[in-house]
């Protein structure tokens, strides 16, 4: 029993200090607005793409790794 708790314990330890912590930041690819054009009526999503060459500045190109 107390093996099987050191191998616990040394796998517990190696996997805290193995462990990286990563942090993601905002990338701007684009917006979603909903619009409402009459009143009373349910509205309508708009979905902008702000990424690709044929759009006005900004250009936010997206490469996939």
């Amino acid at each position: 029993m107390k093996q099987l708790y050191l191998r616990f314990g040394c796998i517990f330890v190696l996997a805290v200090l193995c462990a990286a912590s990563g942090a993601a930041g905002e990338v701007p690819v684009g917006y979603l607005s909903w619009d409402v054009n009459l009143p009373k009526q349910a509205g309508s999503f708009d979905i902008v793409n702000l990424t690709g060459s044929n759009d006005l500045p900004p250009d936010f190109p997206i490469r996939a790794w």
